[in-house]
């Protein structure tokens, strides 16, 4: 006579069973993103960059996300420079990506 076989559950690694944790929550947060209002969105994004800025260990990550935003308007004095630049670049009056690191050592 066979004897019943009792099923084991096989516990996750530690680091496997944290990794779908976070794979839930991360699904979780896109699910409630996606029911926000539009006019809802900014504020979200605003607390998560918030959240990722004050966590993160890449202080250039940090430093952006926490950098005030730009609020100053743009000026006609900004928008010819603009252009100037644009139109040197056609022109090919631009400087090299590689010429510039040359130039400070990089």
């Amino acid at each position: 006579m066979a004897t019943a076989r009792k099923a084991v559950k096989v516990p996750l690694k530690p680091s496997s069973a944290a990794k779908v944790a976070a794979e839930t929550k991360r699904e979780r947060l896109r699910d409630l993103i996606g029911k926000l209002p539009p006019s809802e969105l900014e504020h979200a994004q605003r607390y998560v960059e918030f959240l990722v800025a004050t966590t993160t260990d890449d202080r250039a990550l940090r430093a952006w996300l926490l950098a005030p935003e730009d609020d100053e308007p743009t000026t006609k004095e900004d928008l010819k420079a603009i252009e100037e630049g644009i139109r040197d670049i056609r022109e090919g009056r631009g400087i090299p990506h590689e010429e510039v690191r040359r130039r400070f050592g990089l």
